[in-house]
């Protein structure tokens, strides 16, 4: 994981101090950075879009957010930011811990996934054959509409229900060795077994 950028930003939105992490991610010295006003680092279009989460956290309120920002200086990306509230002995906020995450990477992967997934979707809706996904539980995560025709459940009631509760419990002992077997050491299987329909007719 990356390390976190920390600085501390005062009243007059101004860095009073900044971590190395952030010297390195900004690729700039630490002159560039402390006593420099938050646009001047930042880039007015990045500070356009936290200056509402900057106001909320001088009005107190310790504010965590993602979003994604273009900076002037690292350019477009996404980020995890903290905003922590520091208060004198009069409990009135003089400046903010700011604590930044770069999480350009993982919203790239969660983004490869969900493209993956839409495209698993859309074929396996097509397929006239049934097919089902699970998560490492047995609880389905997915089904086709031809899976559901064959059992005898709505997507809905699927998506509630674990792969145990509709295979045949004479064919469950050695369907879950298998799908354990799977769990542990990522081999394929390949199965014959029954299924108990909605109406509890057998397939």
């Amino acid at each position: 994981a990356l390390p976190a950028l920390i600085s501390y930003v005062g009243q007059d939105l101004r860095y009073h101090t900044c971590n190395e992490a952030y010297l390195k991610w900004f690729g700039v010295s630490r002159e560039e950075v402390v006593g420099r006003s938050v646009p001047d680092v930042l880039g007015e279009e990045a500070r356009a879009i936290v200056r509402p989460h900057i106001e909320a956290a001088f009005a107190g309120q310790t504010v965590d957010f993602e979003t994604e920002l273009t900076y002037q200086r690292a350019g477009k990306r996404w980020i995890n930011a903290i905003y922590t509230p520091h208060r004198d002995s009069l409990d009135q906020v003089i400046g903010l811990v700011v604590m930044v995450t770069d999480i350009t990477e993982r919203k790239r992967a969660e983004e490869a996934l969900r493209e993956g997934d839409e495209r698993f979707r859309a074929v396996a809706n097509q397929a006239t054959v049934g097919v089902g996904r699970t998560d490492l539980s047995g609880r389905f995560t997915f089904a086709n509409p031809r899976y559901c025709e064959i059992v005898g459940y709505t997507q809905a009631e699927f998506l509630e229900m674990r792969m145990q509760d509709i295979t045949h419990p004479e064919d469950l002992p050695a369907n879950l060795e298998k799908f354990h077997r799977l769990i542990r050491e990522g081999a394929d299987f390949v199965t014959e077994k029954r299924y108990i329909r909605k109406d509890g007719t057998i397939v």
